[in-house]
C-alpha cells in the first residue's frame, strides 16, 4: 500500500472540472487499496469531504484569495501569501507520502519562485496537471528558472489541451515540454447526433462544457 498525497492549488470553486479530475484520481487510488490524503483550501473542505465519502483524508490550508468582506480578504491575502509554501511543506512532512499529485488550476499558479523552490527540494516523486492558461499572461522573470526545474523534475506533466501547453512553452521558453494530454471526466453521454449536418440552414444549439472565459482553455 502506498500513501498518495494530492495537493490542489486551485482556490476557486471545488465544483469545476479540475477538481473533479483529482477527486476521481483519489477515488481510484483508494479503490486500489492505497492510502490517499487530499490537501485543499479551507473553503473547499466540506464539499470535497462530501464528494469523497470519507474514503480520503482531508487536510486544509489558508488560501490567498478568500473571504466575504474586505477585512477577511486582506487577512487571507496576507496570511495565505506568507504561509502558502510553508503549509504545503508542512502537509508533506506530516503525511510522509510515497507520491504527490499537484493539481494546478492554471499555469499562472507556477509563478511563485518561493513556493517552487520549496517544492523542488522535496525528494518525493510527483506528477502535475494543468487546466488553463492565458495567452496574455507574462511570467515574472525570477519564476522562469524554478518553473523549468519544477517541470523537468516531475515524473509526468498532464494538460487538458494542447493549446494551453503551447502557450506555456512560449511563456517560459522551452522547446519540448514532453507533456501528456488528460481529458477531464464527464458524465456518460446518452446520445449524440449528426443530424445537424443534414440541413446547413437550420439553427444549431450548442453547449460548451467549461469556463466561459474561452481564452484560458487554449481553444
Amino acid at each position: 500500500m502506498k500513501h498518495i498525497l494530492i495537493i490542489t492549488l486551485n482556490n476557486s470553486s471545488p465544483k469545476g472540472g479540475s477538481e473533479k479530475l483529482w477527486r476521481q484520481i483519489a477515488q481510484e487510488g483508494a479503490s486500489r487499496g492505497h492510502k490517499v490524503t487530499a490537501s485543499v483550501y479551507k473553503h473547499q473542505r466540506d464539499y470535497n469531504k462530501e464528494k469523497l465519502n470519507n474514503i480520503v483524508s482531508i487536510r486544509t490550508r489558508i488560501p490567498k484569495r478568500f473571504g466575504e468582506t474586505i477585512i477577511y480578504r486582506a487577512v487571507y491575502r496576507l496570511l495565505g501569501g506568507i504561509l502558502e509554501h510553508r503549509q504545503i511543506i508542512r502537509d508533506i512532512a506530516v503525511c510522509k507520502p510515497d507520491f504527490i499529485f499537484y493539481s494546478f488550476g492554471g499555469f499562472a499558479e507556477l509563478d511563485n519562485p518561493t513556493m517552487l523552490s520549496a517544492l523542488v527540494r522535496t525528494r518525493i516523486p510527483y506528477a502535475t496537471v494543468f487546466h488553463s492558461n492565458a495567452e496574455n499572461y507574462v511570467f515574472n522573470v525570477k519564476s522562469i528558472a524554478p518553473t523549468k526545474q519544477f517541470w523537468e523534475k516531475s515524473s509526468n506533466n498532464f494538460v487538458v489541451s494542447h493549446g494551453i501547453a503551447e502557450i506555456f512553452k512560449r511563456q517560459i521558453g522551452m522547446r519540448d515540454l514532453g507533456y501528456k494530454l488528460a481529458v477531464n471526466p464527464m458524465e456518460q453521454v446518452n446520445s449524440c447526433s449528426i443530424d445537424i449536418y443534414k440541413n446547413v440552414d437550420s439553427i444549431i444549439r450548442l453547449a460548451f462544457v467549461g469556463t466561459l472565459d474561452i481564452g484560458v482553455k487554449g481553444i
